[in-house]
């Protein structure tokens, strides 16, 4: 499983701490100052308790992810064929 980060912009304060924390993996947007996520790698854990308003988040999600076909898919490779 990995781990993914994220930030929740209705929650962000917009106070900047992540991204001065840990700039690597955190900037302030532009368009409206909440903090965005630039980096999954070496995610800070300690930032999820840190955050004063609770906006950033680590879950868990599959490596890979499996679709399964779709009828058009079927179709293709039975005209392959």
């Amino acid at each position: 499983m990995a781990k993914v980060m994220s930030v929740d912009s209705n929650l962000c304060l917009r106070c900047g701490l992540c991204a001065s924390m840990y700039g690597d993996n955190f900037e302030l947007s532009g368009v409206d100052g909440s903090a965005v996520v630039t980096s999954q790698n070496d995610i800070p854990e300690d930032m999820v308790g840190m955050c004063p308003a609770g906006a950033i988040s680590i879950n868990e999600v599959a490596d890979e992810v499996d679709f399964p076909a779709t009828n058009q898919d079927a179709e293709s490779d039975d005209k392959a064929a």
